[in-house]
């Protein structure tokens, strides 16, 4: 394993529709849903197990939505397929060459949630590869979305949102997206730890775990309570806050149940 680069060993993650529609910047997944516009074309980059997709086109029959993911095999995209609508799709690909996927200025929306934090833990030449691309993808006035916006010693929960318009160029694009998302700190050393420790994409595949108000309003006070302990951990060396910093942490790692 040691000859895989760090960012292929990232964790697969089930999160929510809702939890990814709130970290978008929705009230609801019906709210996400109703601003595609119609027969709108959806990539979402490093989908890994997320049910969003689904959820979206099960609102919306008269969308196509993609999920692509370095890490599906053959057996889980058949998985995968098996429990989504007909109108979602998923695909085996990277993202540092999106357009071996789909057609430059294809699609209505691009959006991405934890990749390029993963992505930029290998080198930022490949996040910001990854970032070019998306731009690419995505048509003329559409939206890209990518997170989680990355604080001090932990990651945030929401995305960030740019229009794909006149004033922004695709490596404009990509040095704001990773340097918005890029870990950083402590942070960056425990997740790179966290990833060397996992192995590949499981067999079995996640249940899709319940999100609510109140377990966002949780995680949100967690993160800004891991910010506080880090920075004194940081600035003291304390061992203390060092082991408070990394026990508040894992409450806020995602994992799938498997």
């Amino acid at each position: 394993m040691s000859e895989i680069p760090i960012y292929l060993r990232a964790p697969t993650t089930s999160r929510s529709a809702l939890e990814l529609a709130y970290a978008a910047g929705f009230e609801s997944v019906d709210a996400f849903a109703e601003q595609l516009p119609q027969g709108a074309q959806v990539l979402d980059v490093g989908a890994g197990f997320s049910w969003l997709g689904c959820r979206v086109a099960e609102l919306r029959s008269d969308i196509t939505w993609r999920n692509v993911d370095y890490m599906y095999n053959p057996e889980a995209i058949k998985k995968l397929d098996a429990r989504s609508p007909d109108n979602v799709v998923h695909l085996q690909g990277d993202a540092q060459v999106l357009t071996d996927i789909v057609p430059p200025e294809s699609q209505d929306m691009v959006f991405s949630y934890w990749l390029l934090p993963h992505l930029s833990l290998h080198e930022s030449s490949v996040a910001l590869r990854a970032g070019r691309q998306m731009y690419t993808v995505a048509k003329p006035d559409s939206k890209i979305i990518v997170g989680p916006k990355c604080l001090r010693h932990f990651w945030g929960s929401q995305a960030l949102t740019w229009s794909k318009n006149a004033t922004l160029d695709a490596e404009q694009f990509a040095q704001e997206a990773h340097e918005a998302t890029m870990l950083r700190g402590i942070m960056r050393i425990v997740q790179m730890r966290h990833n060397e420790n996992r192995t590949w994409m499981g067999k079995r595949l996640p249940g899709e775990s319940e999100a609510t108000p109140e377990k966002e309003s949780t995680r949100k006070l967690l993160g800004q309570l891991a910010n506080v302990v880090g920075d004194v951990a940081a600035t003291t060396g304390s061992y203390l806050f060092w082991s408070t910093y990394l026990r508040v942490t894992r409450q806020l790692v995602v994992e799938p149940e498997l």
